[in-house]
């Protein structure tokens, strides 16, 4: 429970004004509240307070001046942006201007965010009704009128009967000008002792500081008082519905789950109460931008657990809770047809059921009150009998109309939950990963932006649909690398572009060889006619010469000598890269920074980033850069370059990151695929965690593929686009280049250090097999789900099968891990699950070959050899 705050009110104070930081501490306040906080300084800002052990609160408005999204929505921003700036309290003018069924999922998550932070709902003025209206949103204080009152007038009384269960009471004193010191002193004490938290002005202390002191110390040591308690006063009993095991549900609500525009979320939770009485269920959800609620009827599945849905159909962040509630005329028709059952007399009943339809005409509006005044006006018709009255209350219609106007005075509400809603390419999309300086067709010279235009017809036609751009940005001079990595450049060579930074501009800059920021532009165009969109490299780090080392040295650690240290990731070094410092003093001045260098390309149409090593900055540091960046565009999406230990890479997918990269790249028998798919796709992970299956890299040719031939490219280019819904290539895997330094994972004459002409037409490529999943995927919706994925039987231990069925869509695929040898397996159809009996026919068609057959049962032997087809791909027709 959150201790009562006696709090000094700053809020009005002229800068320069009132008592300092020390002053306030020695007299006893607990809380310091100020404006609220107008930049980014942030901890900094609050330092002279929070040192002295002094929590800070500020105060928020209803803003309904925008036409950007909704009061609420704008409400949780400004909220949400003084917690992060280290403000522990939250004060809510005019709080009655929302509703507690809107307050309360949007306090429960914040609390959930932030779990040290508290509310005070401020409705001074308004009627007891209105503000009684606030109970169960969540609030910890609720600012009393105890200020105003003499001491005998009841309508004190009846506040303090029923409003703690809207929040504990903060008082403060009403001071004239003029006022006298005992006089102002009496007062203090007055509302202090008659409230939980007590609030003082600026200045008010003058000539009395040294009672108030003694007061708040005495009262800093009080127990928390009976009349404070949270608990509904009588006459407002709590709900006896109990809602549990809500789902989806991620770390007790701690993430949102996540889904794609269009899906349907399902929710299930355990709802009941005590008794016999019928309860009823509804899901609410409200979308990113809106201010209402979208409901949907919950249903029971079987013991006590109930099941409903809802189309998510905006991009954003939405929210949902679970509403339950005690069914009166649903209990009544259970127990009156019971009662009939038994020839029991039921004139006393069929008043109560009269009555029940009364009050809902009360509670309805347009058809359905009309229904239900004329259902009431028949049960009021004495030509009408009694058997014929009960006839109409116990219909089926009747029932219908009634549950349009449900008696909600005992409804029980769930916890709010999340749900990041993201557009298709966060769950299915195929990327294409290019070197824009080696699109060119010079040896010796980069390539340009509008080469990389001349080759946006031919990717399209592979099928892809992201163009994934390695860092565009100027490459810096100090310590640059030579081919293979050599620790000197030679004159001519162009360096690593993850060395970003020169005299020529840092992140928001163009590498002036490949073009300017109006050639950008065009490509940006270009792109998008050919239906095809860019991703650009994010990459957190500097070359020695980036201009922030001059303009903001503060954000980099220097060693003893002055030097700054360059990257390792021991035993590799990297000597044209300096590393920022996130735990530098002006850290928050460089989180600015850096989610400005993002927001600058979003403004120049880039909306997907993949994200370099992110496992090695503060994880506090993304969740801030994605949210914040999402209240306004929430259709950018993040590829996490996490190649890191399972827990870090979970929990950057929980705090934002839209896809990830994956340990596909290293995994090669059938044990373990499967394995890992079955971990990815059979547990909590399909709620948040979605990968982005690339078979090799510009920094991992993999020995199996060093070793594989083309077979083996083709064997995993099958992999990679039929196992998961988004997957890439990195330009050059269509040509099969398998040229590795010996032993290691890397390239010969690696296009990171070097510029590289391709002949895109070489003999041996396998883009007609890129050509034909790629339109595959396209036209199977199957294909563009990932959680569908079902293993099946293969007896032989280098042949992976599986399928993926969504609806009457059904693709079957096996794939032989032996890149050398041709190898025989007997592999069993699922014919039970396609509704098909023992020995039934089906018919498919084989991607790569175009061969349609026949199968009769469920048991057949296949070939996969490496020289013909190391992978077969199978759709039902």
């Amino acid at each position: 429970m959150v201790p009562a705050p006696r709090i000094y009110n700053r809020l009005r104070t002229v800068p320069g004004e009132g008592a300092s930081p020390a002053e306030i501490a020695a007299w006893g306040f607990s809380v310091v509240q100020i404006a609220p906080l107008a930049d980014a300084s942030g901890s900094r800002s609050l330092a002279p307070w929070t040192d002295l052990g002094l929590a800070v609160m500020t105060e928020v408005w209803p803003d309904h001046s925008w036409t950007l999204g909704s009061p609420l929505q704008r409400l949780e921003v400004a909220i949400r942006t003084q917690l992060e700036r280290g403000v522990a309290g939250i004060t809510c003018r005019h709080a009655h201007e929302i509703p507690a069924e809107a307050w309360s999922p949007l306090l429960q998550g914040l609390k959930i965010a932030f779990p040290a932070a508290w509310f005070c709902a401020e409705a001074l003025g308004r009627p007891i009704g209105e503000v009684w209206t606030l109970q169960g949103a969540g609030f910890d204080f609720l600012f009393s009128s105890v200020g105003w009152w003499n001491g005998i007038d009841p309508w004190f009384l009846e506040q303090q009967a029923l409003f703690p269960a809207v929040g504990r009471s903060i008082g403060f004193p009403i001071l004239e000008p003029g006022m006298r010191a005992a006089e102002r002193l009496e007062r203090f004490q007055f509302v202090s002792l008659l409230s939980a938290g007590v609030l003082l002005d600026a200045g008010d202390e003058a000539g009395i500081a040294a009672e108030i002191s003694a007061l708040n110390r005495w009262k800093a040591t009080q127990p928390r008082r009976r009349a404070e308690s949270s608990v509904p006063a009588p006459g407002q009993p709590p709900s006896r519905v109990i809602i549990e095991r809500m789902a989806p549900e991620l770390d007790g609500g701690g993430f949102p789950v996540k889904r794609i525009v269009g899906d349907a979320l399902q929710v299930t939770a355990d709802i009941f109460r005590d008794g016999h009485d019928k309860v009823s269920a509804e899901l609410r959800v409200q979308q990113f931008g809106e201010s209402d609620w979208t409901v949907a009827p919950m249903l029971p599945v079987e013991n006590d657990r109930w099941s409903g849905q809802a189309v998510l159909d905006r991009v954003g962040e939405a929210r949902f809770v679970i509403a339950a509630w005690t069914d009166h005329f649903a209990s009544w028709v259970d127990e009156v047809t019971k009662k009939r059952a038994a020839s029991q007399p039921l004139r006393l009943e069929l008043a109560e059921g009269r009555a029940l339809v009364a009050a809902a005409v009360s509670r309805s509006s347009g058809a359905v009150r009309a229904a239900l005044t004329a259902v009431a006006q028949r049960c009021d018709d004495p030509a009408e009998s009694e058997t014929r009255q009960l006839d109409l209350l116990l219909s089926r219609l009747v029932a219908l109309w009634m549950a349009q106007a449900p008696d909600l005075a005992d409804a029980a509400l769930s916890p709010a939950r999340a749900v990041t809603v993201e557009r298709v390419a966060a769950r299915f999309s195929a990327w294409y990963e290019m070197f824009p300086r080696s699109q060119g067709t010079v040896p010796g010279q980069s390539g340009t932006f509008a080469d990389c235009v001349r080759r946006f017809p031919a990717i399209r036609d592979l099928g892809f649909d992201v163009v994934y751009f390695v860092p565009i940005h100027p490459i810096g001079e100090v310590n640059r690398k030579g081919r293979n990595n050599h620790p000197r450049a030679q004159p001519g060579e162009p360096g690593s572009p993850y060395a970003i930074g020169s005299p020529a501009g840092g992140h928001t800059a163009i590498e002036p060889s490949l073009g300017t920021l109006e050639d950008f532009r065009g490509l940006i165009a270009a792109a998008h006619a050919h239906g095809l969109e860019i991703a650009l490299d994010f990459a957190v780090q500097c070359a020695p010469d980036h201009p922030w080392l001059k303009e903001h040295p503060q954000w980099f650690k220097r060693r003893s000598d002055g030097s700054i240290k360059h990257a390792e990731n021991p035993p590799k070094k990297y000597e044209d890269i300096v590393n920022v410092d996130f735990d530098g003093p002006d850290w928050r001045g460089l989180w600015d920074a850096l989610r400005d260098a993002v927001q600058f390309w979003i403004d120049e149409g880039v909306k997907i980033f993949r994200v370099d090593n992110p496992h090695t900055k503060p994880v506090a540091f993304w969740h801030w850069l994605i949210a914040s960046l999402h209240e306004r565009h929430p259709d950018v999406l993040f590829l996490a370059e996490a190649f890191t230990r399972p827990k870090m890479m979970r929990r950057l997918a929980k705090e934002g990151f839209s896809q990830s990269y994956t340990y596909f790249t290293w995994r090669t028998t059938k044990v373990e695929l499967t394995d890992f798919l079955t971990e990815l796709t059979r547990t909590e992970s399909v709620e948040y965690f979605r990968p982005n299956f690339f078979p090799t890299t510009p920094d991992i040719l993999p020995l199996h593929l060093q070793a594989g031939g083309r077979a083996g490219f083709r064997a995993r280019l099958v992999l990679a686009a039929t196992l998961s819904g988004s997957y890439g290539i990195y330009n050059g895997y269509e040509l099969c280049e398998a040229g590795g330094l010996p032993g290691k994972e890397e390239y010969q004459d690696s296009e990171k250090y070097q510029f590289t002409v391709w002949d895109w037409d070489r003999p041996g490529n396998i883009k007609e097999d890129i050509r034909r999943l790629n339109r595959l995927r396209r036209s199977s919706p199957a294909l563009q789900q990932f959680a569908n994925l079902e293993f099946l039987s293969a007896s032989h231990p280098a042949v992976l099968f599986y399928q993926k069925t969504l609806g009457r869509d059904r693709v079957v695929i096996a794939v032989s891990l032996d890149f050398h040898q041709p190898v025989q397996t007997e592999v069993v159809f699922p014919l039970a699950a396609w509704n098909l009996p023992p020995g039934g026919r089906f018919v498919t068609e084989e991607l790569f070959s175009g061969y349609r057959q026949e199968w009769i049962g469920d048991r057949h032997v296949i070939t996969l050899s490496p020289a013909a087809q190391p992978a077969l791909v199978w759709k039902l027709l």
